[in-house]
This record gives structure tokens, sequence and C-alpha cells, in this order.
């Protein structure tokens, strides 16, 4: 995250570039409760055993 705040910050970059940067790290933690909730209930380690 602090690559990613320290690149977005470049005044080098383009407005877009920066707008991108900054909404990856938003966009992810609402997938990481997602996965914990899985793991929680061996739906994904699971799956991953059946293998």
């Amino acid at each position: 995250a602090n690559i990613i705040f320290g690149v977005a910050q470049d005044p080098d970059m383009d407005n877009e570039v920066r707008i991108t940067l900054v909404a990856i790290p938003v966009s992810i933690p609402p997938v990481l409760p997602i996965y914990d909730h899985a793991r929680g209930h061996g739906g994904m380690p699971r799956s991953e055993r059946s293998y």
C-alpha cells in the first residue's frame, strides 16, 4: 500500500494514472472479507483439498 501510495503521489504521472492506482487498493478490501468468510466455513480450502 505504501508503494502504491508513493507512486500515486508521483508528480510526473497523469491524473488518470493516479486515479487508477488509488482506486485499486479501494477495491481490494471488499474481496478479502469474502475470501476469509469462505475460508472460515471451509468452502475454498475444501475444494482445494478435493484435488
